[in-house]
């Protein structure tokens, strides 16, 4: 059975019956999108009371939507159909983001519509600048949205044109609105997505859920574009709006996924790998850590062993094994990095390239402690060496993969990260 990396489908190559830990920021089914609550009390009832305001004929529409929720139609009376959420959602202080994915029939296709998050003042109304973004309507379901600063908590007014000059008899669909507070539209909930559902591994084996940690880091690549001309880079799940490039960013200070005591990571054998890109290094920037006192980690100059090079420290033969490459990891760049021990060497890679190993007979002993992503495991919460960049997959096999299988899964997956 193949196990999903991302957008890229990796066979045999990624020996999942050994894939003991995988989580994976492109993958809907590793993570579905920062924790978010959509403030929309019944968000797809465009008959409902949230949408308060309406011109045009607006009915529940036979399309499944764009994540199989159902839709709305909105046939045009006259030259301006519109629906408005008017002064009945609150929202608080900071960024607000207001979006919907729309889909355009027969002769609307290509016209022109409008999102809009509207301001007041008094009467306990939400203060801040009004803004309207202009979109053409698509032929396919696609996400519109615009974002605003709200400066005083209150109620706001929310409107939606499809389209915003039109003919009797146009229709155009409409679909998953959510409103949040947040700096950028997030994957479609229908009501929330808490930091404890957020994230899931994936392996296979073992599984559970993961939680993040209390101070969340910023998440990208969640909204629907087209970096390069490459197909590689294009591909997404629509029903959660990844792409390719999705990648959570530390900050270095204390952001972390604290994965819980994992049982499946009491192994003899590892295989650990990461796709990273570092924004800065110290000493001691971890990217992947079980409980220290035993257990392994791979980071970025752990320890103190070679400044700016992928450095691995794992408990085995009864004593802390340190080992560390032979190259600069590039800052801003996408680099993968990977660690292996075989019961007689430990080895460490690079771009799918040995760098360096050392020979040390015994196995892995990995006491009980939580597994972090972005920082050193100090038990059940962080010890500290927080990564400072992005992160895009994490995984952990109970073998050492041979040169060959890490070779391979580097060439499947460095399309995503522009190699």
């Amino acid at each position: 059975m193949a196990t999903k990396i991302g957008p890229k489908t990796v066979t045999q190559r990624d020996r999942s019956k050994s894939l003991v830990f995988c989580i994976d920021a492109a993958n809907s089914r590793s993570y579905g999108g920062e924790p978010a609550d959509n403030l929309f009390t019944d968000p797809n009832n465009f008959g409902g009371a949230d949408w308060n305001i309406k011109a045009g004929t607006w009915a529940a529409y036979s399309d499944p939507g764009p994540h199989g929720n159902g839709c709305y139609s909105c046939t045009a009376t006259d030259s301006d159909p519109y629906a408005f959420s008017n002064w009945r959602l609150t929202v608080g202080t900071g960024n607000v983001t207001f979006s919907c994915w729309v889909k355009g029939v027969g002769s609307t296709v290509g016209m022109g519509g409008r999102i809009k998050l509207n301001f007041g003042s008094g009467s306990g109304k939400a203060e801040g600048v009004s803004t309207t973004v202009a979109w053409t309507v698509p032929e396919n379901w696609q996400k519109v949205s615009v974002t605003q600063n709200c400066t005083v908590a209150g109620t706001v007014s929310l409107g939606l044109e499809v389209p915003d000059s039109a003919t009797a008899g146009q229709l155009m669909l409409v679909g998953d609105p959510q409103l949040e507070q947040s700096s950028a539209s997030t994957p479609f909930t229908a009501s929330s997505r808490s930091a404890t559902t957020a994230l899931k591994n994936i392996s296979g084996v073992g599984a559970q859920g993961t939680s993040l940690e209390a101070t969340t880091f910023e998440t990208y690549g969640q909204q629907l574009y087209k970096p390069t001309t490459r197909n590689v880079l294009a591909s997404f799940d629509k029903n959660q709006g990844h792409i390719g490039g999705a990648y959570w960013d530390f900050d270095g200070s204390d952001e972390t996924i604290n994965c819980g005591d994992i049982d499946a990571l009491e192994i003899q054998y590892m295989t650990i790998a990461a796709w990273i890109n570092p924004d800065a290094t110290t000493a001691d920037d971890y990217v992947i850590s079980t409980k220290q006192a035993g257990g392994f980690s791979m980071g970025i100059n752990i320890a103190s062993m070679a400044a700016n090079k992928i450095s691995t420290r794992s408990w085995a033969a009864s004593t802390y094994n340190n080992l560390a490459g032979t190259s600069d990891i590039p800052i801003g760049e996408w680099t993968y990095v990977v660690t292996t021990y075989d019961g007689s060497n430990f080895r460490i890679y690079v771009n799918g390239e040995q760098e360096n190993s050392s020979a040390v007979a015994g196995t892995l002993d990995y006491t009980a402690g939580n597994l972090f992503i972005g920082a050193e495991s100090g038990g059940a919460v962080p010890g500290g060496g927080y990564f400072n960049g992005k992160i895009a997959t994490a995984m952990i096999w109970s073998v050492a993969l041979t040169a060959k299988e890490i070779k391979d899964i580097y060439i499947a997956q460095k399309g995503r990260f522009g190699k």
